[in-house]
């Protein structure tokens, strides 16, 4: 009977030869199409954010570059209140006019050395208010130095003398000093955050691109296996017509451990994927913490937590169908109530109704985490494509005893799926709506999940009113005692 099954099997098989293998030559140029622009993207991806860190990076530098002139520049009204104070000294002294040149431009020197470290600090109160202190003792001091000229232009000498003698120049100096290194000190520490920041971002910068570099060698090396998987199975089908039925099982026996292999490095291939996308979100968490403002982290992160989603819906697509079924008694009410603590800090959960109604007596048996991923793949779907334009949003789960079952019904007021869409919302990576944010994977994990417990799955839906998946699955309490 096996014998027998086999063979129609692999007569199917080399029926279909020949409509398949023009669209297996689709299907790998697809495959090809699909790996190029997945590639550029992440190639496109790399560009940007490699052009907004050196961006970054050359306006850091500018901005430093500036404050260190800005200081320099202060620094320098120092010290020509140092200059004044010696050439009215020889003024004094001497009374050659020649030392009275500098008071010709004493304002404007003032003004254009404090011009710089004033603009940089326009948003700084405080440092405004420490310039504004600063450029007054240097006036008061210039305001010294100008009575001790004028005493001596009107031959007052000693007096001039006495003035300049004083000590009233050198106690402001070492005032404005004070306040000079109190601004200095705090624009230090700014160029010191700023240095520490750009080392910071062209470490993120490394390590973000390291990791995108690795992600295009494991795409192109997946794209690499899945096309060669795909040219031996096109290999071995055309060769399989011209072989004797012995030769057709044996060939058939290698199509399928072909396939077993490829699902098997799919599923090690996701699961080990999501390393380095974890590192990768880590990452950006940790950028954005310090540059809030970064639109292209933003979108690395958005980028990466959506393949990341797209990872575990692979992960769980290859555990339906890999997974050996183990059988426990079901308790629907425990289930749901878990699967709706999960997801109830999804986006539009607390709007939405939920009506439940468990009425199933006969004890159940069936396999926890499939049935698990059928109840929270239909909800989640419900509350993703809920109308928002309806103000009493609501989803029923309705079950029920069966013959030799349950009936399940998921029931929703969303957005419904148009006529043209519903034959194919059953297919891997079919979207319905081209504005949707899905994967794809959601209702075809929900129908190899039901084919696996040997069940069937149905709906109805109305564009704007709503869909209801009717699930009908088998009671295998029959197995659980073997």
């Amino acid at each position: 009977m096996n014998r027998a099954l086999r063979l129609n099997c692999i007569a199917d098989l080399l029926f279909s030869v020949t409509f398949k293998v023009s669209y297996v030559e689709m299907k790998i140029k697809n495959q090809i199409r699909i790996g190029f622009i997945v590639v550029m993207i992440v190639l496109l991806a790399i560009g940007t954010l490699s052009y907004q860190s050196n961006q970054n990076f050359r306006e850091t530098n500018h901005l430093i570059s500036l404050t260190h002139e800005a200081l320099n520049e202060a620094e320098h009204s120092l010290t020509f209140s140092t200059y004044l104070e010696t050439c009215t000294r020889g003024f004094v002294l001497t009374e050659n006019t020649s030392f009275l040149d500098p008071f010709k431009k004493k304002t404007n020197v003032i003004a254009e050395h404090l011009n710089p470290i004033r603009s940089l600090t326009i948003n700084d109160v405080k440092q405004q208010k420490n310039i504004r202190i600063f450029e007054q003792l240097m006036n008061d001091k210039i305001a010294i130095m100008e009575s001790a000229v004028a005493l001596r232009k009107n031959n007052h000498f000693e007096e001039a003398l006495a003035l300049i003698s004083s000590g009233k120049g050198i106690k402001i100096t070492d005032q404005a000093r004070m306040v000079m290194d109190e601004i200095k000190e705090k624009e230090w520490r700014k160029i010191k955050l700023m240095e520490e920041k750009n080392e910071n971002a062209q470490k993120n910068f490394i390590f973000v691109l390291a990791i995108l570099i690795a992600l295009i060698s494991i795409i192109l090396v997946m794209e690499y296996l899945i096309l060669n998987h795909d040219l031996k199975i096109r290999e071995i089908t055309k060769n399989l017509m011209k072989k004797s039925k012995k030769e057709r099982e044996k060939a058939f026996g290698k199509i399928q451990e072909k396939n077993n292999e490829l699902n098997t490095f799919i599923y090690k291939a996701t699961h080990d994927l999501r390393g380095p996308l974890s590192s990768i979100m880590g990452l950006c968490k940790l950028a954005r913490e310090e540059t809030p403002n970064n639109q292209y982290f933003e979108m690395i992160a958005k980028s990466t937590s959506k393949l990341d989603d797209i990872l575990v819906l692979l992960i769980e697509t290859m555990m339906v169908k890999e997974k050996e079924i183990v059988l426990e008694k079901m308790d629907f009410n425990i289930i749901i109530n878990d699967i709706l603590k999960l997801l109830e800090f999804s986006k539009g959960f607390s709007r939405i109704e939920f009506r439940i109604q468990v009425a199933n007596t006969e004890p159940f048996f069936s396999d926890k985490k499939i049935i698990a991923s059928i109840f929270q793949n239909l909800i989640e779907n419900a509350i993703k494509y809920q109308n928002y334009n309806e103000p009493n949003s609501f989803i029923a789960i309705h079950l029920f005893n069966m013959a030799e079952g349950i009936e399940v019904k998921i029931l929703d007021n969303g957005l419904g799926i148009a006529n043209d869409f519903q034959d194919k919302v059953f297919n891997m990576f079919y979207r319905a709506n081209s504005d949707s944010k899905g994967s794809g994977l959601g209702l075809y994990i929900v129908k190899s999940a039901v084919e696996k417990l040997s069940g069937t799955i149905q709906f109805k839906s109305e564009p704007k009113k709503g869909t209801q998946f009717t699930i009908h699955l088998p009671n295998r309490s029959a197995f659980s005692t073997n």
